[in-house]
């Protein structure tokens, strides 16, 4: 006998997890097709970066002690993609840059992205027990 209530929950699951993919392949896309027109002379690194943020969804992050964003690049690019005016922005400088969906993190070539070092942060697990090695009801442990 053929149990329709199950056949119909399997393939609301399979539609729910194509949604799900077809939403994460227009946004990793989103970065490949925005095109930026920056034009200025003796602008700041984060000056191009407030002009990014105004033609386009991303937003940037990154630790003002750590870098020193006020180098004065002149830039002329008309219709180009993000990676594009990036890599003439950050040329020659130990500045690099990492995108994960809409947000651009700023970080220096020799250090890991930030958000993968919070990623990795660890955690702790156990279980607390008095002096018999009995666990103790309704204790837990905190990060």
């Amino acid at each position: 006998m053929i149990d329709l209530p199950k056949i119909y929950r399997t393939m609301r699951l399979i539609c729910l997890f194509l949604f799900v993919a077809l939403i994460q392949v227009s946004a990793s896309t989103y970065s490949q097709n925005t095109k930026i027109s920056v034009s200025g002379n003796n602008l700041t690194i984060e000056e191009v970066f407030g002009i990014i943020e105004d033609q386009s969804e991303f937003s940037f992050f990154y630790n003002v002690k750590q870098l020193d964003l006020s180098k004065r690049v002149n830039v002329d690019i008309n219709n180009e993609q993000l990676k594009k005016v990036m890599e003439v922005v950050l040329e020659g400088t130990d500045i690099t840059y990492s995108i994960n969906n809409r947000l651009i993190i700023i970080h220096k070539k020799n250090e890991r992205n930030p958000l993968e070092r919070m990623a990795q942060q660890k955690s702790v697990k156990g279980t607390v027990s008095d002096e018999n090695g009995q666990p103790l009801p309704g204790s837990a442990t905190l990060d």
